[in-house]
């Protein structure tokens, strides 16, 4: 068996020191390392997720807020709306009271008006009907009363006419 001129060297060498086993580890190494830089990327990439995740909730929470915050501004438009229309009625109805005071003032005034009058209808009627009943009597009494002068009448002229004679004769 011929050796091969660096093949005594060759067999001096342990398999580890081999050219291939050298190669072996080195591609062990790079693997390990690309492995370890997989693993870095992965929890990098996993942190990224997370970051994402998180601003996904807050850009939802952002919009949620400025939705809420539109609806703020609506309720408070509204709200003074809503203020400014009480305000209104308040004053429109503090007009109304104004006028049903004013109004049931005027109502009592002219029902002491009225209960004046009245008095004042009662008290003419009752003197109305007094002079009415002495006009009655009046009447009633004027026949005879007119009856009783023309008797006097005819006696004051009987005595007219028979106090000439007298004088006459």
């Amino acid at each position: 068996m011929a050796t091969l001129p660096g093949a005594a060297h060759a067999s001096m060498l342990s398999p580890s020191d081999t050219p291939v086993a050298q190669e072996v580890k080195d591609l062990q190494s790079l693997l390990k390392g690309k492995e370890e830089q997989m693993r870095s990327t992965e929890l990098l990439l996993k942190e990224k997720e997370r970051e994402m995740a998180k601003m996904a909730e807050q850009l939802q929470l952002k919009k949620e807020r400025e939705h809420l915050e539109q609806e703020l501004e609506k309720a408070e438009i509204e709200r003074s709306t809503y203020v400014s229309e009480v305000r209104e009625l308040k004053d429109l109805l503090t007009e109304l009271q104004k006028k049903l005071d004013d109004s049931y003032s005027e109502a009592v005034r002219q029902n002491e008006e009225l209960n004046v009058l009245k008095t004042q209808l009662n008290e003419t009627v009752s003197k109305l009907k007094t002079d009415q009943n002495e006009r009655q009597n009046v009447a009633v009494d004027l026949p005879k009363v007119s009856a009783s002068l023309e008797t006097k009448l005819d006696s004051a002229l009987y005595e007219v006419s028979r106090g000439s004679q007298h004088v006459a004769s």
